[in-house]
């Protein structure tokens, strides 16, 4: 306990002392998806650079990408720290995940390091680090998707809103898919070697699908697959409570675009199409691999940059910096989600880019969980409105319009603020709707009421 503090300290204040370079959230995130994106991008196509990896520079690169990584991601772990803070739970704060998510960083951070020790100064690694890296990185992973899904399923029980629904059976998949992915890299690791050097062959293991890790590899891709189609629902769902804002054009391309994320997915439909490439030839493996790393990082950025853009539609900040934290999350995880180590390359390209997966989760967490709990209390606080403004109506039916319209606008703004407030010390997060919004849809109610008689 006393090492952890002691550690955690003064990677607080080394990542503190980067501010003076003006490390902002977005810079972070930039690093964060670059270091990544070389690390997936090596460890996918290690078999056929291996000559490189194994040279003195493949060794300065992996600790490059590390170093990046690290100081990126503890940057962006203390400044959420603070925010997830701010939001609560059935009025309790996420205590246990902020006291989880510090000592997670450090336990991986450490793994690293000696990772990074051994091969400097021994010139080979141990197998054993790799598996404590994946089951830490996946056991966060798993434990915050499932709180998540508990978190939301249990708001939709409450609320009844579809985005609920959909966005927690996403992560209940997500769940089992890290369970899963744990069990399958876990299983194949422990079949390998002892150790792993500069001489070790790197081998992509192929398994027979009836085969129990071959079921297993299947079952997690289908599962996978489902959770990303539920979370593509519920964001379309989403982003359908901001269509008159967005624009039919921004609306269409913002739900549609994800999908390239799958086409990158499944590129191999190409030997489908074109018959004549030999999908078993070195050159086709090496492109798709190349390919397949790009699109899955390219598709993930699409899919964040519709909560951007729908984040610059909103007005009010707090829930535009939900949504931006949103994208930020689904871009790291989906990007993480796609890196393996089982075919153990030197030095163990693939495992930076594992060791996101935890901490991508707490980004989701933290955003998925702030946004959509924000607009499912739009939507209620609307309909509360409506109720409120329908009983006023009724209530002073007897004086004129105009003066009734301001009457009503008055006293439903008041106990619209009286909502709000109880909404808030409910999930310690406020509801977007602004007082111009609560008076125009007053007025709106008002005209159809007016319209029914």
């Amino acid at each position: 306990m006393l090492l952890y503090l002691v550690l955690f300290t003064c990677v607080k204040k080394a990542l503190l002392s980067f501010q003076k370079f003006r490390l902002s959230v977005p810079r972070a995130i930039i690093l964060t998806i670059v270091s990544v994106t070389l690390d997936l991008q090596i460890s996918n196509i290690s078999d056929f650079v291996h000559l490189f990896t194994t040279s003195d520079l493949g060794s300065v690169t992996f600790f490059v990408e590390s170093f990046l990584f690290w100081i990126s991601q503890g940057y962006l772990i203390l400044f959420l720290r603070t925010k997830i803070r701010e939001i609560k739970f059935m009025g309790k704060e996420f205590l246990l995940i902020q006291k989880i998510i510090p000592a997670s960083y450090v336990l991986l951070l450490i793994l690293n390091l000696i990772l990074l020790i051994q091969i400097f100064l021994l010139h080979f690694y141990f197998t054993v680090y790799l598996i404590l890296i994946v089951g830490v990185a996946y056991g966060l992973n798993v434990f915050l998707m499932s709180y998540l899904s508990y978190i939301l399923l249990f708001w939709h029980k409450k609320k009844s809103n579809k985005i609920l629904v959909s966005l927690g059976m996403s992560s209940t998949l997500a769940t089992f898919s890290g369970i899963l992915t744990l069990i399958f890299i876990g299983s194949v690791l422990f079949t390998k070697g002892y150790f792993v050097n500069s001489e070790s062959h790197v081998v992509f293991p192929i398994y027979n699908p009836s085969s129990i890790l071959g079921i297993v590899s299947i079952l997690n891709t289908s599962i996978f697959l489902f959770s990303f189609i539920l979370m593509w629902i519920g964001t379309a769902l989403l982003f359908a409570q901001y269509y008159r804002k967005l624009g039919k054009f921004k609306f269409l391309l913002m739900v549609t675009s994800p999908l390239i994320f799958f086409v990158g997915q499944f590129f191999t439909v190409i030997n489908f199409f074109f018959p004549f490439i030999d999908s078993s030839s070195l050159s086709f493996v090496f492109f798709y691999s190349v390919i397949f790393s790009f699109s899955s990082v390219i598709g993930s950025i699409i899919f964040g940059a519709g909560f951007w853009l729908l984040a610059r539609s909103v007005s009010d900040k707090e829930v535009s910096g939900y949504l931006n934290m949103t994208g930020y999350g689904l871009i790291m995880f989906f990007t993480s989600a796609t890196a393996t180590v089982v075919h153990t390359p030197y030095p163990p390209f693939g495992i930076v880019a594992i060791s996101l997966v935890g901490f991508s989760s707490y980004f989701v967490l933290y955003g998925l969980y702030s946004s959509s709990i924000a607009i499912s209390q739009d939507v209620d606080l609307r309909k509360r409105i409506r109720k409120s403004t329908e009983a006023h109506v009724r209530l002073l039916d007897h004086i004129g319009a105009a003066q009734l319209q301001d009457s009503i606008e008055t006293k439903v703004s008041e106990v619209a603020h009286v909502i709000e407030e109880e909404l808030k010390a409910e999930s310690g997060i406020t509801p977007s709707v602004s007082e111009h919004e609560i008076k125009d849809y007053v007025k709106s109610v008002i005209r159809e009421i007016s319209n029914k008689k």
